[in-house]
C-alpha cells in the first residue's frame, strides 16, 4: 500500500497528541502492506514545521501547556532525521505541471459544494500525482476529499 500522509497525520508521529488513534499503531496494523515511505514534498515539509511550532503558540494562547518549545524542538529533530534517512519519510518533488491539472479539476468539482481548504486540495492532488492509493489524515474533510477521489483512507 502506497500511503500519502498529510500534515496533521505526520505531526502526530513526532509530537505527543491525545485523543486520536495513534499513528504508530496504524503503521503497525499496515506494516505488511506498507511498501514505501511517506512522500514529503517541500510544501508538506514547510507545513509540518510550521504546524509543530504553532503548537507552542496555541498552547500559550489557550493557557494549557500542551506543547513546550523543547518538546517541539525534539519532534522537529526526529522529523528531519527521518526525512534524511528516507525510510519512514522520503523527500519528493512534484512538478507543478503534474499537480496543476489535478488540483484545478478538484477545485472546480468540489470547492463550491464542500468548501475544501487549499492545503487539503494540494495534499490530495499530490497523492494522486504520485500515483498513491491511500491517504491518511486525522482531518475529516481531507479524508472526505480523498475518498471522493477514490483513495483509501484511515479511520480516525
Amino acid at each position: 500500500m502506497n500511503v500519502y500522509a498529510d500534515t496533521n497525520f505526520l505531526i502526530r508521529l513526532f509530537l505527543n497528541f491525545d485523543g486520536s488513534k495513534s499513528p504508530w499503531s496504524l503503521l503497525q496494523e499496515f506494516q505488511t502492506d506498507f511498501s514505501s515511505p511517506f512522500p514529503v514534498p517541500p510544501l508538506l515539509r514547510y507545513e509540518c514545521l510550521n504546524a509543530m511550532n504553532r503548537m507552542v503558540y496555541e498552547s500559550r494562547r489557550s493557557g494549557q501547556l500542551r506543547m513546550t518549545p523543547e518538546s517541539v524542538a525534539i519532534g522537529i529533530h526526529f522529523f528531519e532525521e527521518e526525512l534524511a534517512k528516507g525510510k519512514l519519510l522520503k523527500p519528493v518533488s512534484i512538478p507543478w505541471t503534474d499537480l496543476n491539472p489535478i488540483f484545478e479539476s478538484m477545485v472546480h468539482r468540489y470547492t463550491q459544494k464542500y468548501g475544501f481548504r487549499t492545503y487539503d486540495m494540494v495534499h490530495v492532488s499530490s497523492a494522486i500525482a504520485l500515483n498513491f492509493d491511500a491517504f491518511w489524515s486525522y482531518d475529516q474533510k481531507a479524508r472526505k476529499l480523498a475518498e471522493l477521489e477514490g483513495l483509501a483512507t484511515n479511520s480516525p
